[in-house]
């Protein structure tokens, strides 16, 4: 019976070509428009989701209490990853964050690239797996460099990019900096992509501002220990903040500055790692509002139904 069904679905086709295309061509296109449409929402909806860690990682920012308004900023001083680090229990590893531009080259070939400065323990924190090198090492030295497996196509073909030399100008002066290792590719749904990793100390302004907490130039993460709250540790960090930042403090008491409830000028949070691509709190990324992908599901589910009701009626 069901072979019948077949048969007569497909003389009633040829019997009405014209027609026949009309409503097949257009249920066709609408399905398609309605998985691209999806195919990008959940893209936007699982933004960096693929870190092992993820539920774990948090991005630092600033809540200021200024004499007008609750400033929010989520550029920390050079000083600021190592001292938490040390000083603030329940915290597991902190990585500082910082991006920019460079010339690299090796032999015949020069190109721009994105170079992010960051510290070892980003490899460990976050899962941008080595396909080259060892884990632990890459990135231990201030003259080791990390690449990508694009740029590492990019600048040695076919060619083991491990120990070899790279020249990066920085600052108008050629560099040689060795590579210790190959990351795959970020996924497109990262916030944090690369093409080139650096040690931090290789930072611009490290020298300078190593010790100095009134200079905010960089972001940083950090990976809690497992069962810790970023709650339990923002309120361990009132005196790390009281300790550190009693200038600024003193210059919004000055300014006319109120208060939080428990006292607080100055309060350190911590932002998820899973709402980072949908925040304006950080400046990670291209933050994106949430309302874009839950419109984009709304949008294909009414494609198809418009869709759907005009082939029934047809």
């Amino acid at each position: 019976m069901f072979t019948n069904y077949i048969k007569i679905a497909i003389r009633n086709i040829l019997k009405r070509k014209v027609f026949s295309l009309v409503y097949i061509l257009g249920l066709g296109i609408a399905f398609a428009v309605a998985l691209m449409l999806s195919a990008t929402a959940v893209n936007e909806l699982t933004y960096d989701d693929f870190h092992a860690n993820g539920k774990n990682i948090y991005q630092l920012y600033f809540e200021r209490h200024r004499p007008q308004q609750i400033e929010i900023g989520d550029n920390m001083p050079i000083p600021l990853a190592p001292a938490a680090k040390s000083e603030l229990t329940g915290i597991e590893s902190v990585a500082r964050i910082a991006t920019g531009g460079a010339m690299a080259r090796h032999g015949d070939k020069e190109l721009g690239f994105n170079i992010t400065y960051t510290d070892p323990s980003f490899l460990q924190m976050l899962s941008f797996s080595l396909i080259k090198g060892q884990p632990g090492k890459a990135l231990a030295q201030v003259g080791d460099v990390v690449i990508s497996e694009r740029t590492a196509e990019k600048l040695f073909a076919e060619a083991d990019p491990i120990g070899k030399m790279i020249e990066i100008n920085r600052n108008g002066e050629w560099q040689n900096y060795m590579v210790s290792g190959v990351t795959e590719n970020a996924p497109t749904n990262s916030s944090l992509t690369f093409d080139i990793l650096m040690n931090f100390q290789n930072f611009p302004s490290y020298a300078v501002d190593k010790d100095r907490w009134n200079n905010q130039n960089h972001n940083v993460l950090v990976q809690l220990k497992d069962g810790v709250s970023p709650g339990v540790v923002e309120k361990a960090a009132r005196s790390f903040i009281f300790k550190y930042f009693a200038d600024d403090i003193t210059n919004l008491k000055r300014d006319g500055a109120k208060p939080d409830a428990n006292g607080q000028y100055i309060k350190l949070k911590f932002l998820p790692l899973s709402e980072l691509h949908f925040s304006k709190l950080s400046s990670i990324g291209n933050p994106v509002s949430k309302i874009y992908p839950w419109s984009l599901l709304i949008l294909s589910a009414f494609v198809l139904f418009i869709a759907c009701t005009n082939f029934i009626n047809l």
